[in-house]
């Protein structure tokens, strides 16, 4: 999502080559997907923050949270804590 909405490239010549290279890391740490995970998240987010239609359809997002808050229900609120997902178009 991050490479369509800042309009980067996305050109992995090698598929087989880089699925064996994960293949190789899960093999020696299972939990090691999680951690890349989390990391490509925490850049993705920094990378879009920068983004102006981003960081205005997350601001709208996060209004429509607090204005919420305290009824006991989580609409517009994100997934996980610290995490926000907004399309842009």
């Amino acid at each position: 999502m991050v490479g369509t909405v800042l309009g980067l490239p996305c050109e992995v010549e090698n598929h087989a080559s880089y699925i064996q290279s994960w293949l190789g890391v899960l093999r020696e740490d299972k939990r090691a997907v999680f951690r890349a995970a989390a990391a490509a998240q925490k850049a993705a987010d920094w990378m879009l923050a920068l983004h102006p239609d981003y960081a205005q359809a997350v601001a709208g997002v996060e209004a429509g949270a607090d204005a919420g808050a305290g009824d006991g229900g989580d609409e517009g609120a994100p997934a996980s804590p610290g995490s926000t997902t907004v399309e842009v178009a």
